[in-house]
């Protein structure tokens, strides 16, 4: 389905701005400004988006509280300032990655997805400077969409594998 029509004429980011700050209910942003579509649709969105190396596209499918947490890793973020700087980072880790979905689980507002990215290593990852080879990341993604965007990533990422190809 298409996105709704935007009456006022303002842009999607100002939008969501509005709704982040509080100055309309973000149920309402995200209806008028993001595609109408399944958990499905939203969660492909997002991976296209970071497929581009896109921050701020990828942070359009996040609500504003949004959380991502990679249990691999112990970590666990909050917000989008959070999300835009942990983005910035893994693309410059690992540029020209190419995001492959392998499997896609979903049930009412949860989606699971199996998937790769191979890029080449341009930046300190796991505190192993770049070393310019192509290396694959493997993980899996719990996905909880709310009202339209995601409110929740929870990975589970090949940390072993990942290791073993930064220090090959």
């Amino acid at each position: 389905m298409g996105a709704m029509s935007i009456r006022s004429g303002l842009t999607r980011r100002a939008l969501l701005g509005a709704a982040a700050t509080g100055a309309m209910p973000y149920r309402w942003a995200v209806g008028a400004t993001l595609p109408q579509g399944s958990p499905v649709d939203v969660v492909d969105a997002y991976f296209r988006a970071a497929e581009n190396h896109d921050v701020e596209a990828v942070l359009l499918h996040f609500a504003p509280r949004a959380t991502y947490e990679d249990v691999t890793f112990s970590f666990r973020i909050s917000g989008h300032a959070a999300l835009r700087s942990m983005f910035e980072s893994a693309f410059a880790a690992m540029s020209g990655a190419v995001r492959r979905q392998l499997r896609v689980v979903a049930q009412g507002d949860v989606v699971v997805v199996e998937w790769t990215a191979t890029g080449t290593h341009t930046g300190t990852m796991l505190g192993v400077a770049a070393t310019g080879r192509t290396i694959t990341l493997r993980a899996v993604s719990i996905i909880e969409i709310e009202s339209g965007a995601i409110a929740r990533i929870t990975d589970y990422t090949d940390r072993s594998g990942l290791e073993t190809q930064l220090r090959e």
